[in-house]
């Protein structure tokens, strides 16, 4: 038999280490102290608990997310510099056509004005008179101008030398005038031949100048003498640039 001592501690009477041990009755088991928990790793080769897989695919919907923004971001700039090169191309093509306009607008414009024809027996003084009617001053004005007399029609590629190699060079403003002579001497019997026929006279030339931005110009016109002194524009050659 077990002893059994009991201790006083603070007015409390404390059974002794045997009676704490002591065994039950039979059949009854004794308590034994709870193992502390410890918390579970799981090794490498479980793989990745169901939280690690919903903060991986977290982080991948938002790195997918911020691709899809940056491939937006790309096209818009792309459409935008698109845009802006499209409109710079429109800004420079009106930008050209206004100076162009421009251009035309105050340019010279050299054409023929009359043309006087003096017919006699000893010959024809011929006058014809050009005229600027731009608003900016013809510079550089050579003018070929002289008469053909011919049985057949105007020439294809005519040929106005009035005296061979002779070039008149002048400065022509806006709104002014240049009378051109020429003198022809042949006999009455021509004369008759022009003015009855079967002569034809055609009278005209080119005239070359350019304008302020250095731009060439030039402008062919051509008459025809009909019967009864006065003269009319040819079918052809009238044109100018």
């Amino acid at each position: 038999m077990s002893s059994v001592c009991h201790t006083f501690q603070g007015g409390a009477i404390v059974e002794s280490w045997e009676e704490q041990n002591k065994p039950g009755p039979p059949g009854e088991q004794t308590p034994q102290p709870e193992a502390r928990k410890e918390k579970e790793v799981p090794s490498a080769s479980e793989g990745p608990s169901s939280e690690q897989a919903q903060t991986h695919g977290k982080t991948k919907k938002k790195r997918s997310y911020g691709s899809l923004a940056e491939q937006f971001i790309a096209l818009i700039t792309l459409v935008y510099a698109i845009f802006a090169g499209l409109q710079w191309s429109t800004m420079k093509e009106a930008n050209r056509l206004t100076n162009k306009s421009i251009l035309l607008a105050d340019r010279p414009w050299v054409g023929l004005e009359r043309i006087d024809a003096d017919f006699s027996d000893s010959g024809l003084e011929l006058k014809i008179s050009i005229k600027n009617t731009g608003h900016s001053p013809a510079l550089n004005l050579k003018a070929r101008i002289g008469a053909i007399f011919t049985e057949n029609g105007f020439p294809e590629n005519p040929v106005f030398p009035g005296k061979e190699g002779e070039k008149s060079e002048a400065f022509l403003g806006p709104g002014q005038t240049l009378v051109l002579t020429r003198h022809y001497e042949f006999s009455g019997e021509m004369n008759k031949m022009i003015c009855c026929g079967p002569m034809k006279a055609y009278a005209g030339g080119e005239i070359y100048y350019s304008d302020a931005s250095g731009q060439a110009h030039i402008t062919r016109i051509c008459a025809i003498y009909r019967p009864g002194k006065h003269w009319d524009y040819c079918d052809h050659y009238n044109n100018a640039n």
